[in-house]
């Protein structure tokens, strides 16, 4: 499912989604922790070294002047939902309120019964994810 492994700082790229939800906020504590005690997580890049989760880290460590990084690859598939996927590995993250009303409507888009199919559920009708109460219930 990924791939560890490093890259170099000036091919790695902001994935532009990113961009809608959240803003490079508190960029100066991050960077003196991140001088201080290194990169603990790594950045998760798509195959196009496109950044999904550490935008902010990928802030700081230009601005440390880091040549390379690790990152986890992973394969982002045309029927994923890259807004999702950004959201997923944000799920944690403290959120300016813009950023939640951010989050809201993306997820809105998501699960709206427009959308033509339910993603959260398999075509036989079963859940993706077995430890929903949905899941366990039924």
């Amino acid at each position: 499912m990924t791939n560890k492994s490093k890259r170099k700082v000036k091919e790695l790229k902001h994935h532009p989604e990113n961009s809608n939800m959240y803003i490079l906020s508190d960029l100066d504590s991050l960077q003196e922790n991140i001088e201080d005690n290194g990169l603990l997580v790594p950045l998760v890049v798509d195959q196009f070294n496109q950044v999904i989760s550490g935008n902010r880290r990928l802030e700081c460590i230009i601005r440390l002047g880091w040549e390379t990084v690790d990152v986890h690859e992973i394969e982002v598939k045309e029927e994923d939902d890259i807004k999702f996927l950004i959201y997923s590995f944000n799920k944690q993250r403290k959120k300016t309120i813009g950023e939640i009303i951010q989050e809201i409507l993306m997820l809105k888009e998501y699960f709206s019964v427009g959308s033509g199919y339910r993603k959260h559920v398999n075509k036989d009708g079963t859940y993706k994810r077995k430890d929903w109460t949905k899941s366990v219930i039924s």
